[in-house]
């Protein structure tokens, strides 16, 4: 019997939303303790017993199946939690140059406590290469605002790398994604005798899938999608003391696709995060408002050559 080497990562995310539910129950510390380590030693009974083979390899895998594993363990323990909602709104651009060649842009807003603090803004781009049809390769640069009561407090400016993956399983898409950011921060206002200025790394890693629901007959590419996914983010460098982990990102996101060049996702973001402070953790529920645009130039060179 043939195994797609995707479905086995769809276990743990699964598991990510079986952990939020009994956190929100109360805790459970002994009883999740237990579940996490049983699910563990089934799931690599499983997959030594039926000698599943990939590219990925076991060491990879492995390493993948602990990042989702572990995040949720994270919450388990005593901490203080701050909790929080926010609305953010996001413009994506993806421009196709040529088969192997994407131009990418997006820039964002977002607030807390239903639009009434402003919080951040992003703008970002990057130049994607496609070596083969599934795999995607990008490197880019972000900048970002943070802003305190109102004002704006520090500023960011980040480079970044990523590697991209894509695959299908029957009509389901699936999607891997790891990201490396270099983050350098600036304090715009800062104490005296304060370092403005601070540097760490970030490590992102996304698995998400699509699930199509209903195809609209009479519109091109008109489509109704469910996406969801789990992204995990680690710190590192020389500053990173308590917040080696950074936060984890549950998303539920109902999309539409308009035609072949727009689609509108209304998101659902839970992210629970690690903060500077030992034992301190924020919960944030987001409303994501997501537009996305695809432009494909190719054709156009297509009928100017024609």
């Amino acid at each position: 019997m043939a195994y797609n080497p995707f479905v086995i990562l769809l276990i743990p995310f699964l598991l990510n939303i079986y952990f939020i539910f009994i956190e929100s129950l109360g805790g459970w510390p002994v009883f999740y303790t237990a579940t996490h380590d049983a699910v563990y030693f089934i799931f690599w009974t499983l997959k030594n017993e039926l000698k599943l083979k990939y590219p990925l390899h076991d060491k990879v895998s492995l390493f993948l199946i602990l990042f989702f594993v572990s995040a949720p363990f994270l919450r388990g323990q005593k901490k203080e939690v701050i909790k929080e909602n926010s609305q953010w709104i996001q413009y994506y651009n993806q421009s196709v140059i040529s088969d192997k060649w994407q131009i990418l842009f997006d820039a964002g807003y977002r607030w807390l406590d239903g639009f009434e603090e402003r919080s951040q803004y992003i703008i970002r781009a990057g130049i994607g290469y496609r070596p083969v049809s599934r795999l995607r390769l990008v490197a880019g640069f972000a900048h970002l605002g943070f802003y305190s009561s109102g004002d704006l407090t520090n500023t960011e400016y980040r480079p970044y790398q990523e590697i991209g993956l894509t695959n299908k399983l029957n009509k389901i898409d699936l999607s891997h994604r790891l990201r490396i950011e270099e983050r350098f921060f600036k304090e715009q206002h800062p104490q005296p005798f304060q370092d403005a200025q601070s540097f760490n790394f970030r490590f992102r890693y996304l698995f998400a899938v699509g699930i199509p629901l209903v195809q609209f007959d009479g519109h091109r590419g008109s489509e109704l999608s469910l996406h969801l996914g789990d992204e995990i983010f680690i710190n590192a460098g020389a500053d990173i003391v308590n917040n080696v982990f950074d936060q984890n990102r549950l998303l539920v996101s109902p999309t539409y696709r308009l035609n072949e060049q727009f689609s509108f996702a209304l998101t659902y973001n839970y992210i629970f995060a690690g903060t500077a402070q030992a034992g301190q953790y924020a919960s944030l529920q987001v409303l994501w408002l997501q537009i996305k645009q695809n432009l494909d130039f190719r054709r156009k060179r297509e009928v100017e050559l024609n």
